[in-house]
């Protein structure tokens, strides 16, 4: 459902690119966006707000909105809506109301995607380049966060059981089932799109939370699939 903006120009498709952590491009339909080579399998194709929280959760859609939009006021109206929720009911909502801000801010912000085939590839080259950047850079926060939360406890103390997303890692994972009782699976019902959709791809049933970490599943990821109905987790 597209939305007037103010700008007179309305997006059929937006793409974000860097696996959604980049620049803001905006197309006729999500068909364009797959054509055009500057746009790469795991960057996002937005036709909605409600695709915005299947590519940013509760857990990144602040940081999104300073990393992508860069608006500082946005950043801390979606953290205040967030730290009001007092259950998921209410996060949903909250996530709803914020979803439809970014989608018309990503409408707004969205550029032309270049037609000249020496720009396409300078950005792409540049893509390619600050993507490494980030990805080394989550690498290390990653670590440096598990480092934090599985610091050796004193002699005395019995060990402490290593948790993903708040349960024990040897814990496994099971797919849901859809409203018509059909089980999710990482090709014919795939429930994400964009980058989440790629990460949602790694998951097998069977497979422990110690193993879905090891494959770049993250721990936002498995807490957001659990609260859908996605996956399951039990011992």
């Amino acid at each position: 459902m597209l939305t007037k903006m103010e700008t007179g120009v309305v997006w059929g498709c937006i793409a974000v690119t860097r696996g959604g952590w980049g620049d803001v491009w905006g197309f006729k339909d999500p068909a364009a966006a797959d054509a055009h080579p500057l746009i790469q399998g795991c960057d996002p194709r937005l036709v909605s707000c409600s695709d915005v929280t299947e590519n940013w959760n509760y857990l990144y859609i602040a940081r999104f909105c300073g990393e992508v939009i860069k608006d500082q006021s946005l950043v801390a109206s979606v953290r205040e809506i967030m730290e009001k929720t007092s259950s998921p009911g209410d996060r949903d909502r909250g996530l709803e109301r914020v979803a439809e801000w970014v989608w018309d801010r990503l409408q707004s912000m969205a550029q032309t995607p270049p037609t000249d085939s020496s720009a396409i590839c300078a950005l792409v080259t540049e893509d390619r380049r600050l993507h490494e950047v980030w990805y080394d850079h989550e690498q290390r926060r990653r670590s440096s966060v598990t480092e934090a939360t599985t610091t050796a406890a004193p002699a005395q103390a019995a060990p402490k059981t290593k948790t993903i997303a708040g349960y024990p890692e040897t814990h496994k994972i099971s797919f849901g089932k859809n409203k018509e009782d059909k089980t999710y699976d990482t090709k014919d019902n795939n429930p994400k799109r964009g980058a989440s959709a790629v990460r949602f791809a790694l998951y097998k049933s069977g497979m422990t939370l110690a193993q879905a970490a090891a494959v770049g599943i993250t721990a936002a990821d498995i807490k957001w699939d659990v609260s859908k109905g996605f996956i399951s987790v039990s011992a």
